[in-house]
């Protein structure tokens, strides 16, 4: 059976979607991904078949293909664990296909099934909702820094186990809710230079001291 899920890819600061598809076909059991997988990546398929048993779950025994469209883009970095290990486990039925296409993924998985923090995943939520995906399950590490993206849904679990119910209807997750606090606090300054008039050379000369350059 073919599942399809998303998540994305960063290229310096900016992310592209990735559509993470995963097939079964009869034959001897393995897992080749193919679309330009880095060694994190390709690593992966160890961590996500010890997550699933661990999480009391089967992994099929069945030759796997997982391609990573488009293919011509490098994949990087341990976010695809979480991605690749919900579709593989829709492939097999454990996971309702139709409940995880309106979602994208990203999360590092442990050997036990915990879904870990990874790095870079504001810009990632940036460009998965610039490209229309609006639901995004992370790990809870990292639910703080996204909320700071506004118009997303964010959903977080702890473990794999927690997700899987999730998406079968046992124990639905609620979307994050952004706490209501000041994120910044700004210094108020009695005296600046609004008054000065003139003087441009005097306020750039002040103002790089003040920027730490030590030239000045």
């Amino acid at each position: 059976m073919l599942s399809k899920v998303f998540t994305g890819a960063l290229r310096g600061l900016e992310a592209n979607l990735v559509s993470v598809e995963t097939d079964l076909l009869p034959g001897l059991p393995s897992l080749t991904m193919v679309g330009l997988p880095d060694i994190t990546v390709r690593e992966a398929k160890e961590r996500i078949r010890s997550a699933i048993i661990n999480s009391g779950y089967q992994f099929p025994a069945k030759r796997i293909t997982v391609n990573l469209s488009p293919a011509n883009t490098k994949k990087e970095g341990s976010h695809f664990d979480l991605p690749i290990a919900i579709g593989l486990l829709a492939s097999v039925g454990q996971i309702p296909g139709n409940a995880v296409k309106e979602y994208a993924f990203m999360g590092e998985l442990s050997l036990a099934g915990n879904i870990n923090r990874v790095d870079g995943a504001l810009p990632l939520i940036i460009g998965i909702q610039a490209c229309g995906i609006n639901k995004i399950v992370l790990p809870r590490q990292n639910v703080e820094e996204a909320a700071l993206v506004k118009g997303v849904e964010l959903y977080t679990a702890g473990n794999l186990s927690e997700l899987i119910k999730h998406f079968d209807g046992e124990e639905p997750i609620k979307p994050y809710r952004v706490k209501n606090k000041i994120l910044y606090d700004l210094p108020n300054y009695s005296l600046d230079y609004s008054e000065v008039v003139g003087q441009e050379s005097v306020k750039r000369a002040v103002t790089i001291c003040c920027a730490g350059d030590m030239e000045c």
